[in-house]
């Protein structure tokens, strides 16, 4: 069944005190050569004068997994902004801020209301993003006061697209170039 496939792949059969290759008949050339390579060094193994070495490093975790890691959170804080920027766009539109200034709510309350999801959702999925790339050694404290002190980014970006956008086509703009400006620091960090 196998062998059917529409890749590369040969089949080896015992029959009897030999050994037969199946071949579909539409593998590259280098498939049957490679097989018959494999099957006699199986049968007539003999030293090629080829030595390796397999060294274990001590690493568990790719070493691409925190960079990864950093991206991950900044795009989970400019995301989150960016639900906080297009809450205000929509109000914006359907002019529910004008409406909400004639309630006795103050200023520094629709900024705490409106700054409440870019902080709780990146401080709780900060955690789950942690154990969803796998890494073990993280110290809760840190990862807790890194996470508060990213979450000033989310609310940065949000009310930057919200108070500069128009409407949603332009908020959508200003994150790309908010975006291209974010990406600096992962980028500077790679060189």
């Amino acid at each position: 069944k196998r062998i059917w496939g529409a890749d590369d792949v040969a089949g080896i059969i015992k029959d009897g005190d030999e050994y037969k290759i199946i071949l579909e008949g539409n593998e590259s050339g280098d498939t049957k050569e490679l097989t018959q390579m494999i099957m006699q060094d199986i049968l007539y193994h003999k030293d090629t004068g080829v030595n390796f070495i397999v060294k274990d490093l001590g690493r568990k975790n790719s070493p691409v997994a925190v960079v990864e890691a950093a991206s991950l959170f900044l795009m989970l804080f400019a995301l989150c902004g960016a639900v906080i920027g297009f809450n205000i766009i929509e109000e914006k539109e359907s002019q529910t801020l004008s409406a909400l200034s004639v309630t006795p709510m103050k200023g520094y309350e629709y900024i705490i209301g409106k700054s409440l999801i870019g902080i709780l959702i990146p401080l709780a999925l900060g955690y789950v993003l942690i154990w969803l790339l796998g890494i073990k050694n993280v110290d809760s404290e840190k990862l807790f006061l890194m996470t508060l002190c990213g979450t000033i980014i989310a609310v940065l970006v949000g009310f930057i697209v919200g108070s500069l956008s128009g409407n949603q086509i332009a908020g959508i703009a200003n994150l790309k170039v908010l975006g291209i400006i974010l990406s600096g620091s992962v980028v500077g960090s790679l060189m």
